[in-house]
């Protein structure tokens, strides 16, 4: 497969560390470094290594092995602590090859030895590394982007139902432990499939995304909103029991049915249950407020409808 990725894509404007006791080496790699287009911290012994990989943040650290004092060996261990995503290169005299092979055990990217083969193969190595640097943090975004999506619904921005799952059976254990109580409230949005069938999803859409942005808005901080499906939305709502939800459940609907929209008026139908021990687990919960949100559906004038207050 052909790599569309340019080279200044990977490894342009790094942040590289260079550590070595030799000034003169010091200030020869760091300008070939600098002439690749990076921005370079030189310092000359390993406790000022340590002292910068604290304070900054780096994607590369170029490392001689022989320092006095705190050697190389002690920087890379000082890595594992407090960088411990940094590439490292070492750089080591020909005398000192078992110091490199010691520092390979600490996930270090490569060594050159002294002096070195040539520049071009610095600058290969050099960029070799900082390429991996790239693709790491690249597989680590695509990791929480695809986490994300199977935790969010794309639509509403909620956390969507297999988070819903997880998060309720933990906050019926957390209700259980503590005889706190936790209530439960499902949300319908009313006429729905009118809205779509009369002005198109994308309006339906629409509805969904602002319903999604006032429970956002008007539940607590502990609170927890999903789309549970379709028009659909579940709040986990811990610590209050059945009639302080209501009052919850009371300000949401009001502020949707306040929601300046085209020619919609939007309205929903809420349902809350409040935890007992007679229900079984999470899944009896839901159909508890399932079945009490639609109890409000088929009223005339209640549009909460609390069981096991």
């Amino acid at each position: 497969m052909r790599n569309n990725i340019t080279n200044n894509q990977i490894t342009g404007g790094a942040s590289i560390l260079i550590a070595d006791d030799n000034e003169n080496f010091l200030a020869l790699i760091t300008r070939r470094v600098e002439k690749m287009g990076h921005r370079v911290v030189a310092v000359t012994d390993g406790s000022k290594a340590i002292e910068a990989i604290k304070n900054d943040k780096f994607d590369l650290l170029i490392l001689d092995m022989q320092m006095p004092g705190v050697s190389g060996l002690d920087v890379i261990q000082s890595t594992q602590k407090y960088a411990p995503d940094l590439a490292i290169i070492v750089i080591t005299g020909h005398g000192s090859i078992e110091n490199a092979v010691e520092a390979l055990r600490y996930r270090v990217f490569d060594y050159l030895t002294k002096p070195l083969e040539s520049l071009k193969v610095f600058e290969i190595t050099v960029h070799r590394a900082l390429n991996q640097v790239h693709q790491s943090k690249e597989n680590a975004r695509l990791l929480e982007e695809i986490q994300h999506m199977a935790e969010f619904d794309p639509l509403t921005g909620l956390y969507n139902r297999h988070r819903m799952n997880s998060e309720l059976v933990k906050e019926i254990e957390h209700a259980k432990r503590l005889k706190h109580p936790l209530s439960l409230m499902m949300v319908d949005i009313d006429g729905m499939k009118r809205i779509n069938d009369t002005l198109g999803h994308v309006i339906g859409d629409e509805v969904l995304s602002l319903v999604g942005q006032v429970l956002k808005k008007d539940i607590r901080t502990i609170d927890i909103a999903f789309r549970f499906g379709g028009d659909e939305f579940l709040v986990i709502n811990p610590g209050i029991n059945g009639k302080e939800a209501r009052v919850l459940a009371c300000r949401i609907f009001d502020n949707i049915r306040e929601l300046d929209f085209v020619d919609v008026d939007i309205s929903i139908s809420i349902g809350i249950a409040q935890w007992n021990e007679s229900y079984l687990g999470a899944d009896d919960f839901v159909q508890a407020a399932d079945h009490a949100m639609y109890q409000s559906k088929n009223s005339v004038d209640q549009f909460v409808t609390v069981i096991n207050e």
